[in-house]
C-alpha cells in the first residue's frame, strides 16, 4: 500500500468509527433513563443488549482498527494494544493509554458477561463518557 491508500484506509475507518458511535449514542439515550435496581422487562433486556454489542463494537473499531490505521498513516511499527495506545497517547491524540485499557476491559467483560442478571452491573458507567 503507498501513502494515499493508507490515508484512504484511515478515512474509511474514520467513517466507520463515527456511524459505530452514532449508534451507540441512540443506544445509550435509549437506555439512560433506566434504572438499573427496578425490575426489567424483555424489551430493557432488549434495549441494553444492543448496548453491549454497540458498545463493544465501537471499542473494537477504535482500538483494533483507527488507531492501528493512524499507524500506518504515521509509518510506526505494529506491535500489542498497550504499544498502539502508548503512541496515539505520545501524539497527543489520546489523554491516556491507560483509560482505553480500562475501556477494553470493561468491553470484554461485558461482552462475556452471559448472566442478564449482571448485566445491569456492568451498565454504570457515566454518560458524560459518550
Amino acid at each position: 500500500m503507498n501513502h494515499v491508500q493508507h490515508l484512504k484506509l484511515l478515512a474509511e475507518t474514520r467513517d466507520e468509527l463515527s456511524s459505530a458511535l452514532s449508534w451507540l449514542q441512540r443506544s445509550v439515550q435509549k437506555c439512560s433513563h433506566k434504572d438499573r435496581h427496578h425490575e426489567w422487562t424483555a424489551n430493557d433486556y432488549d434495549a441494553f443488549e444492543a448496548l453491549t454489542s454497540r458498545f463493544a463494537r465501537v471499542s473494537d473499531i477504535l482500538l483494533q482498527k483507527f488507531f492501528r490505521a493512524l499507524d500506518v498513516v504515521e509509518l510506526s511499527k505494529g506491535g500489542t494494544l498497550l504499544d498502539v495506545l502508548l503512541r496515539a497517547e505520545k501524539r497527543g491524540v489520546v489523554e491516556s493509554a491507560d483509560h482505553f485499557l480500562e475501556i477494553r476491559e470493561l468491553r470484554n467483560e461485558i461482552s462475556h458477561e452471559y448472566a442478564t442478571e449482571d448485566l445491569a452491573a456492568h451498565l454504570s458507567f457515566p454518560r458524560s463518557a459518550w
